[in-house]
Parts: structure tokens; C-alpha cells; sequence
């Protein structure tokens, strides 16, 4: 009901003000039963989350098993071009975070920066992945740079139907393009053309 009566306040959910109050929401429980229910449901297990120190630690283990169904259920409800695009994003956010990002020439200023693969003609995200800082980027080889594991963690299951993939430079190293050719992909970011690389 709340994705479908968005409000700008939680709380305006069980406000007495008629123009606010949503009697849907505010018949079935209390604000603070639903504060309580919402701090305490586990998304998964905390036995589970490696220690800060290990290399291999997860900032997002809290929220990983949501994140991986998201990601699958946006890949299997979209059929998408033969171009799909990989780029960043930004989710507007000005709270404490440690994973909050500052980018002084982008629009959205700070907040979580997320890695997309969309769709190049709809804009329709397929996949993304949270950026969670240099600490951590799954323990990647260190011959492996940023953008290279960005792309190839995207486009580790893309559709059959996607023959190109379109980034920026950030995102081009020479190993990149062998291993695009060499999955039969294409790359049309950097140089512009739809030749294989």
C-alpha cells in the first residue's frame, strides 16, 4: 500500500490529518509496532558476515540475498536490444553512511554510487551492483582494475539477445576488450563503431 500511496513522511501514514492519514495502513497496525517489525526482520544470517578485517567481508551482507534476488528478478522480467549500456549512478543521500560517496561534478552530489547495465535503447536497469569503496570491491585481482571488474561482474549472465555493450573510458582496459571479444561481445563506448575489438 505504501509503494502504491507514497507519502513524504513515514509517519504521515497514520497522521489524524485527513489529507495525509491513510486509514489502509493505520487500521492494520500501529506506528509503532510497525517501526519495531521494520528495525527487526533479518534479510540474512549475521552468524554468516566475515569480520571488517577479512578481505572478503561484505559491507552489504545485511542485504545481499535482496539484492541478488532484485538483480535476478530484473534480468528475467526483460528481454532487452542487442545494445545494452554500463554506466554509474547515484541515489541522492545526505545521512551517515560509509558508503556514501561524494562527486563534486555530477549532479547528484553525494549518496550511494551504484554500476548499472540497462537496457541502451529503453534505460531499463537489468542488473546493478552497489559500490561499497576501494576497501572492498570482492577482493578482486589486483591486476584487475575497477572498471574492468565492474563490467565483467554486469555482464556475467547478460541475455543472449545482447551482442554490445556500450561504456564510457573509465570503464576500457586492453584485457577488457580481449575477454568482450572473446564472449563474442562488442564494444562500441570508446570507439564508437560496432567492429569487433
Amino acid at each position: 500500500m505504501m509503494a502504491i500511496h507514497v507519502l513524504p513522511q513515514l509517519k504521515h501514514y497514520w497522521s489524524s490529518d485527513p489529507l495525509l492519514g491513510v486509514p489502509a495502513v493505520s487500521k492494520v497496525m500501529t506506528a509503532e509496532r510497525f517501526k519495531k517489525i521494520t528495525e527487526t526482520i533479518p534479510v540474512n544470517d549475521n552468524e554468516k558476515n566475515l569480520p571488517k578485517t577479512d578481505e572478503y567481508h561484505d559491507k552489504l551482507h545485511k542485504l545481499r540475498p535482496m539484492i541478488d534476488q532484485m538483480n535476478e528478478a530484473l534480468g528475467s522480467a526483460y528481454k532487452p536490444s542487442n545494445c545494452v549500456s554500463i554506466d554509474e549512478s547515484m541515489i541522492p543521500f545526505k545521512g551517515c553512511s560509509t558508503l556514501k560517496q561524494y562527486m563534486p561534478l555530477k549532479p547528484v552530489k553525494r549518496g550511494y554510487k551504484v554500476w548499472c547495465l540497462a537496457d541502451a535503447q529503453t534505460g531499463y536497469v537489468m542488473k546493478f551492483s552497489i559500490y561499497t569503496g576501494k576497501d572492498n570491491q570482492d577482493a578482486r585481482a589486483p591486476e584487475v582494475g575497477l572498471g574492468e571488474s565492474v563490467v565483467l561482474k554486469l555482464i556475467s549472465n547478460i541475455n543472449p539477445s545482447c551482442q554490445l555493450v556500450e561504456f564510457d573510458n573509465f570503464f576500457t582496459t586492453v584485457n577488457l576488450m580481449h575477454e568482450l571479444n572473446k564472449r563474442g561481445l562488442y564494444d562500441i563506448g570508446t570507439v564508437r563503431s560496432s567492429r569487433p575489438v
